[in-house]
């Protein structure tokens, strides 16, 4: 008994060196002790909270979101979990707090490495929100990273769940958009113009997609369709159009200012 009070203490100290390194802004310190704590202890699985924070801090994306899927695999081993019986709902260990920090954390960070092209942490991320946060919420976040994958089959089955199963009033454009890109990767253009046309009758929805309909390559398979004269050509002309007009301006400003020479002082 008295080794582990040895140990416990051990494990403690450990976990209180790694926050007070966190505290201090050393998170590559704080990083190696709260590795050492779960080390030490593998029961401590909500240390995992603490080692994602420093690895997104760390720009670690992709070992922030593992160390939030090991977080969620320990509530799922835990006693409490192993021992229940037959049809008993699963014990929620993990925190209230602390598992609307970790969505909060997977749904920035999954949006960020969509942006960005990192869509194997994207995946990550949006199938840990969909297994172990809300499924309805985030099947359209999942459907866009399997469209911008490549996979348009999946992109589409993963869009009409959500549609079919879900309440999606508030949030079923991006899934609208998915299965878009997703039937132009298939050179399908009848159900894409008419997904796209629902999309773009909301005023607010249409700004937020424009840029991405201009700039997303799947979505030139279009051309040619009163859809894309009006929603994708036109914008493409008024950006050039005001990009060029901006050109003479510029340069009229710098023909103006013309470098002054300098002036002897009379001494």
């Amino acid at each position: 008994r008295k080794a582990l009070e040895i140990d416990d203490l051990q494990v403690y100290a450990l976990f209180n060196l790694g926050i007070g390194a966190y505290r201090d802004g050393n998170l590559e310190r704080a990083l190696k002790f709260f590795e050492k704590t779960l080390l030490a202890d593998p029961g401590k699985g909500d240390v995992n909270l603490f080692i994602a924070k420093c690895r997104f801090a760390l720009d670690d994306m992709k070992g922030g979101v593992e160390a939030i899927r090991d977080m969620f695999a320990w509530e799922e081993r835990h006693p409490r979990n192993k021992n229940r019986k037959e049809g008993e709902p699963e014990v929620q260990v993990i925190k209230a707090s602390e598992r609307q920090e970790l969505e909060e954390l997977l749904s920035q960070v999954g949006r960020v490495a969509l942006s960005t092209g990192d869509l194997e942490t994207a995946r990550l991320a949006a199938e840990t929100l969909v297994d172990q946060v809300n499924r309805c919420e985030y099947l359209p976040l999942l459907a866009r990273v399997e469209a911008d994958s490549g996979d348009a089959r999946k992109a589409i089955e993963l869009g009409q769940e959500a549609d079919t199963r879900c309440d999606r009033d508030a949030l079923s454009a991006e899934s609208y958009y998915a299965q878009a890109k997703a039937y132009c990767m298939l050179e399908q253009a009848t159900p894409a113009i008419e997904i796209l046309n629902t999309l773009m009758a909301n005023a607010e929805v249409a700004r937020h997609f424009e840029d991405l309909l201009r700039t997303d390559k799947a979505f030139e398979f279009l051309k040619g369709s009163d859809f894309y004269d009006k929603y994708i050509a036109d914008e493409k002309k008024q950006s050039s159009s005001s990009e060029a007009s901006m050109k003479p301006a510029e340069s009229a400003t710098q023909t103006t200012e013309e470098p002054q020479s300098a002036t002897p002082s009379n001494e």
